[in-house]
Formats: structure tokens, C-alpha cells, sequence
């Protein structure tokens, strides 16, 4: 299978796309017919749902066309780099920057203050009681709690590293915590603990995503993908020894728990059976926009689910399959 890519959107302006059609993490809202401008007797309900930027860059949803913008510190935004996005369950935006927190309510940015302990941002994520964690590239994790109150966690509360790379949490309320050294979990508590694990002690956490059933997926560095199930690592897999090399991101299937979507440094990306050894891994080719007989030579560095299909990014290039 190939993938088609398109080169239209430069690597600058992957954070406008993580804002208006990739990268959210909570529920797409919808309008509804009368918002939108669409008769409710010209489609269906269900296409009257399917509303918002990544259904309409799709072309998803007939006769909606869509807008792109380009925010960075000339029009609103406090800086120009964007390390973590974080669309949240009420609406607002989070922005993780070197120069700290970012929060858009779509009309405004604003900072949030460094005495919070958010001195910069690596990584952002909502728990099921709404919760914001964010961590830090030098400073620890910190939790902003619903009555505005901050915890900061750092080396003496167990912390392995206070560089912090992904934050998820499971449906048993666990919150994983991906450093640049090993990983660390809270319970219920919040009470943090080390996950200690061979397969992956000191490793260089480069993701952590949730299935959503019972598994979290992960990957390092060092171009390997693991999984944890109820704070045990239950696998660990090299990309060299699945025969496709480094791996680079992980994505789970959101229509089969058991499969998951790989990406590589080497321009293709695959899916397959995690829990069966990758037995039957199957390879997705990139076909380069300018000549679709051949592959592209560009690391995934992303793969996420939105707008019901599977979307791959690299640093130039955006693209999507069905599901």
C-alpha cells in the first residue's frame, strides 16, 4: 500500500496543522446544519457531524472547503517554535514552547507564568479528570489540578530524568511518564513510582500513546517499540529486528486494539500484530508527490488518528490513508 503525501505545507507550519486539522486529543466538536450553512435535507446527519478541518481537507463532507493559517510570534503567538500541541476536553489549546505554556482560546495566546515551574514545555496531556500535565525539558513534570493549584515532581520525588519527552494516561488511572531516561508512573495518589523494567530502563522515551483498552505503546531513541499493560513492560521490540530499522514513532490501531502503525526513519512506515511478534508486518510506502513511482526518503515523525483516517507526517510532507 502507498500513502500519498503532499509537499504544499512547509516544516514551519506543521504547528498550524496540529492546531486546525491534526492533532486533537480530545473530540472534534461539530456544528450544527444551521451553523454550518448546510440544509439538513442536503446530506445526511451523519454528514452534518462531519465537520471541522481535517473532514474538509479530506473531502469528506461536500462543497466544505477549509482555511489555513500560520501562527508564530509576528501575528499573536509569544514565540515561534511549538514542541507539544494539546487540543483540551473544554476547547482550549495548549502550546508547549521553549520560552514556556501556551494556551489559545481561539481568539488570544497567553502565557502562563514560569513560577508555575513550567519553565518550558516538552509535552502536554489531560486526564480523565481534567487534569493539564505538562513536562519540562529540564524542570520535571508539573500537574495544574481544576482548582488551578501545581504540583511539580523533580529528581527527589523519583523522578529518572527532569527532562520529560510524552506524558499518557490508561483507562485504571495511571499516568506514564516518558523521560530521556526510563519511565516513571503515578498512581491514583499521584504518588510517582519508577516503572523498572530491563526492556527498558534508562532508554530515551521518544513517545507513550494509549490504546485505549488496556496497553500503552511506546518508543526510544534507539529506534524500538515496547508495550505496557497495568505498569509492567510487556514487550520490546527492535526495528532492526523486524527487519524494517529504526523506529521512529507508534500509533495503535483505532478500529483493531491489537494492531499497531509504525513509523521509520527510512521514508515508510508499518502495521502490524504487536501482541503476535510482528509475524505478519506489513509495509506502507510513501509515494514522493513529485513522482508517485517512488518512495520518499523522509523520516515519520508522527502518526495520529483524527477526522476518521490515519494521518503520517515527516518533517515537509502530511498525508493520510483510509481506515
Amino acid at each position: 500500500m502507498r500513502i500519498s503525501f503532499k509537499k504544499s505545507i512547509r516544516a514551519a507550519a506543521l504547528i498550524l496543522l496540529a492546531l486546525t486539522v491534526v492533532s486533537s486529543a480530545a473530540p472534534l466538536p461539530y456544528a450544527s446544519a444551521s451553523d454550518t450553512g448546510i440544509a439538513a435535507s442536503s446530506g445526511s446527519e451523519e454528514d452534518i457531524k462531519r465537520n471541522g478541518g481535517g473532514y474538509a481537507v479530506t473531502g469528506q463532507v461536500e462543497g466544505t472547503g477549509y482555511a489555513a493559517f500560520l501562527y508564530d510570534s509576528k501575528n499573536g503567538l509569544p514565540t515561534s517554535d511549538a514542541n507539544a500541541i494539546y487540543c483540551a476536553q473544554n476547547g482550549f489549546i495548549w502550546i508547549g514552547s521553549y520560552c514556556g505554556l501556551i494556551v489559545y482560546d481561539g481568539t488570544t495566546f497567553g502565557r502562563m507564568d514560569s513560577s508555575t515551574g513550567i519553565t518550558n514545555a516538552n509535552a502536554i496531556y489531560e486526564d480523565h479528570t481534567g487534569r493539564l500535565w505538562v513536562g519540562t525539558n529540564d524542570n520535571g513534570l508539573v500537574v495544574m489540578d481544576n482548582d488551578g493549584r501545581y504540583i511539580r515532581y523533580d529528581d527527589s520525588d523519583g523522578l529518572t530524568s527532569l527532562s520529560i519527552r510524552s506524558i499518557v494516561g490508561d483507562n485504571n488511572g495511571y499516568i506514564y511518564v516518558g523521560t530521556t531516561t526510563g519511565i516513571c508512573y503515578l498512581d491514583s495518589e499521584l504518588k510517582l513510582h519508577k516503572l523498572d523494567a530491563d526492556m527498558v530502563n534508562n532508554e530515551y522515551v521518544t513517545r507513550l500513546v494509549f490504546d485505549g483498552v488496556s496497553t500503552v505503546y511506546g518508543t526510544t531513541r534507539a529506534g524500538a517499540v515496547f508495550a505496557i499493560r497495568d505498569h509492567k513492560c510487556i514487550g520490546y521490540y527492535n526495528g532492526d529486528d523486524l527487519g524494517i530499522g529504526e523506529i521512529t514513532t507508534v500509533y495503535p490501531d483505532p478500529l483493531n486494539a491489537e494492531h499497531v502503525y509504525l513509523g521509520t526513519k527510512h521514508g515508510y512506515a508499518a502495521v502490524g500484530d504487536f501482541s503476535d511478534n510482528f509475524r505478519n508486518l506489513k509495509k506502507l510506502y510513501i509515494a514522493d508527490p513529485d513522482d508517485i513511482t517512488h518512495g520518499v526518503n523522509n523520516s515519520i515523525t508522527w502518526i495520529t488518528y483524527a477526522a476518521e483516517r490515519m494521518w503520517f507526517l515527516t518533517k515537509s510532507m502530511i498525508g493520510y490513508i483510509d481506515t
